[in-house]
């Protein structure tokens, strides 16, 4: 309990919101295992990748995700600043 309060204060001090920490915790068992299963049943994460890309609704979710992480960067808001 202590240390789950000490956390508690130091992300509180830090200014992080807490709503994604405990959306995270609550559906990472479920991403882990519905993973796992995804990952078994193409036979291999080489075989899962090939998958993830040669399926069009996983590439444009994919190429949906990397654009949202490339474009929080700084150097790319300041790329299109001007």
């Amino acid at each position: 309990m202590l240390i789950f309060g000490f956390l508690g204060y130091i992300l509180k001090n830090f200014k992080y919101p807490l709503g994604p920490l405990v959306l995270g915790m609550i559906l990472s068992p479920l991403f882990d295992s519905n993973y796992r299963r995804a990952v078994l049943s193409s036979g291999s994460l080489i075989m899962f990748a090939k998958d993830m890309i040669t399926n069009p609704i996983s590439l444009i979710l994919l190429l949906t995700i990397i654009f949202m992480l490339i474009s929080g960067t700084k150097w790319y808001k300041l790329l299109f600043k001007r």
